[in-house]
């Protein structure tokens, strides 16, 4: 499927789109709210600016992909591949993230309030000026992602140095 017939099923209100493949399509400032993307492969897609609050990405391959700037609130990840990544500056609010793969991932600035990362691999992954105030964190080693000023989930702010004044 092209990204017009995509769009065209979308605008009639078509939700269901798991397992589609975009690979290094151009899926950038649209309004997906709500949207099925199980196990959808969109490695390398551009997704910035996009709405996908509530969206279903359970199982998605979104490896090197970027969603700077997108809205992922209350979105379904879980188990998603989102190794290599770009989240800068997203909302990832209450999102579910529960054992996703987020290895190098970046994720500078992002809003992470409330998610659930239990056991999500962020091994190398960058979290620096990113909140995760009241995120659950069971399982996840954030101990080996670059922080610098983070909010952790006890509302702590954490820096892997100490800065200098």
């Amino acid at each position: 499927m092209n990204i017009q017939t995509f769009l065209e099923r979308y605008a009639n209100g078509q939700r269901d789109f798991a397992g589609i493949r975009f690979r290094e399509g151009d899926l950038s400032n649209l309004n997906l709210k709500g949207i099925n993307l199980s196990k959808a492969n969109l490695e390398g897609a551009n997704s910035s600016g996009t709405n996908l609050q509530e969206a279903s990405l359970e199982e998605a391959i979104l490896f090197d992909a970027n969603l700077e700037g997108a809205d992922l609130s209350r979105a379904n990840l879980r188990n998603a591949n989102c190794q290599q990544a770009s989240f800068n500056g997203v909302m990832l609010v209450e999102a579910n993230l529960e054992g996703a793969l987020l290895a190098e991932a970046y994720l500078d600035g992002a809003n992470l309030q409330g998610a659930n990362l239990r056991n999500a691999n962020l091994v190398e992954a960058s979290i620096a000026e990113a909140n995760l105030q009241g995120a659950t964190i069971e399982g996840t080693d954030l101990g080996e992602c670059f922080k610098s000023r983070t909010v952790m989930p006890d509302g702590s702010i954490f820096s892997d140095w100490e800065e200098e004044s």
